[in-house]
């Protein structure tokens, strides 16, 4: 309307004399006198309405809500003649300030900020759709560090991270995939050699397990000289190592030479009761088992075990005869009651309860059954020592109760209930007969 009155305004000016050179025309009220043929013409400014020859200012922004588009692009100002659209954020005007409000996409500028992701135009707005590795959804494609949650699943390494990404440096023993730390395993590369031993891989590391003979648990299998401790076991002969084993040299009376011990007459002794837990109640002290070395004769002698009230156990000897000198063991028996003539076990030198000529007799006793009554003696023979050598006696302890004897039969060699210096004891629990009624016991057999 507004362009259409200025076009007319300068149609009439041109056609008529200027009328309005005069006083406007008589044109007042803020109008403008245009010159037509005839009498002048009295129009409002573009913006104004006529009322009563005065111009009133039109009011755009109430005459049309939509004038500057929705609310929420932007809104109307009036003015004097006039108005203009202020657009909000993420709009613009369409050309001039008084057109509408329009959606501006910001992802026409710089990719809308959102590199290395893409723009994603919306009304009003936008936002960035970004990659692995950036947040994603705002306006802007920031890195994400995987460092700050959980070290990046990088477990036992480090995390490093980068713009969009990040990786692990691992340790020894692990290999990076990237974005982990995974075990190596040494047993498959040709690094890890155990010798006669076998790999044994674990996270992050490996070791060897290794036959005896040998150092176990690191990462190789090195040699134990068994001769540098405690002369590998050889006393009183002489060891010698060789690689994964050693063996020994032993003197006259001892056999064992080429073995791993050097055995005395008696090579050592172990106890064994079916009803206890273990029933294995004494280890042998050369074979650290219920068991003799080889090249030994087990005999036996039965008695009784406090362990499980009052139950049968079996005591084994282990002889390993090599000589008939002075302190060699002579073997032993075991009769009824200190009756010879009642003989439950024989002395395997002279088939019968007894000791070869020369030799002499110790005894300790034992209880061989349940009732009172049921008890025997067991005679150990040595050939007459100086000192002892090989063989080192044997003495028998009651426990210190009612009815005890204390030291019973104390060794021929201490005068005491113990070994003497040099031989080791090997202590077997028992029980013994009183006057009315059972007690228990520590006989002692003393061997090298």
């Amino acid at each position: 309307l507004a362009n259409v009155t200025s076009q007319l305004i300068r149609v009439l000016d041109l056609l008529a004399l200027n009328e309005c050179a005069t006083n406007n025309g008589g044109c007042g009220g803020g109008r403008r006198c245009v010159d037509v043929v005839g009498p002048p013409v009295c129009l409002c400014p573009p913006g104004y309405y006529e009322t009563f020859a005065v111009c009133q200012d039109i009011n755009e922004c109430l005459m049309n809500s939509t004038i500057c588009g929705t609310p929420a692009a932007g809104s109307c100002t009036n003015y004097a003649g006039g108005y203009s659209c202020g657009c909000h954020t993420g709009y613009v005007n369409a050309n001039t300030s008084e057109t509408p409000c329009v959606d501006l996409n910001e992802c026409l500028v710089n990719n809308g900020g959102c590199d290395p992701g893409n723009c994603v135009n919306s009304i009003g707005s936008w936002s960035c759709n970004c990659p692995s590795g950036y947040y994603t959804g705002g306006q802007t494609c920031p890195d994400i560090n995987e460092c700050a949650t959980n070290n990046g699943g990088c477990t036992v390494g480090t995390c490093i991270n980068s713009i969009g990404s990040w990786s692990c440096t691992c340790p020894s023993g692990y290999a990076s995939t990237g974005q982990a730390c995974v075990d190596i395993d040494e047993c498959l590369t040709a690094g890890a050699t155990c010798g006669p031993g076998t790999c044994v891989n674990s996270i992050g590391s490996w070791s060897c397990s290794c036959p005896a003979g040998y150092y176990t648990g690191g990462q190789s299998c090195p040699d134990i000289n068994e001769c540098a401790t405690n002369n590998g076991g050889c006393n009183p002969g002489s060891c010698t190592n060789t690689i994964g084993s050693f063996s020994c040299t032993c003197p006259s009376g001892y056999t064992g030479t080429g073995t791993k011990f050097c055995l005395g007459s008696l090579a050592g002794s172990f106890v064994t009761a079916a009803t206890c837990s273990p029933t294995c109640r004494n280890n042998n002290q050369f074979t650290g088992a219920c068991s003799c070395p080889a090249s030994t004769t087990a005999v036996t002698v039965s008695g009784m075990s406090d362990c499980n009230g009052v139950t049968a156990q079996t005591t084994t000897l282990c002889e390993a005869f090599s000589g008939t000198s002075a302190g060699d063991y002579a073997g032993s028996y075991q009769c009824t009651q200190n009756n010879p003539a009642s003989c439950m076990r024989v002395n395997s030198r002279t088939g019968g309860c007894s000791c070869p000529a020369g030799t002499t007799s110790y005894r300790i006793d034992f209880q061989h059954g349940g009732t009172v009554g049921q008890w025997s003696a067991v005679y150990f023979c040595m050939y007459t020592p100086v000192t002892p050598t090989v063989f080192g006696g044997v003495w028998q302890q009651d426990d210190a109760v009612g009815g005890g004897l204390g030291c019973r039969y104390p060794n021929a060699f201490t005068g005491t209930c113990s070994c003497p210096a040099g031989f080791t004891t090997q202590s077997i629990r028992s029980i013994v007969q009183t006057a009315s009624s059972f007690i228990g016991c520590i006989v002692g057999i003393c061997s090298k």
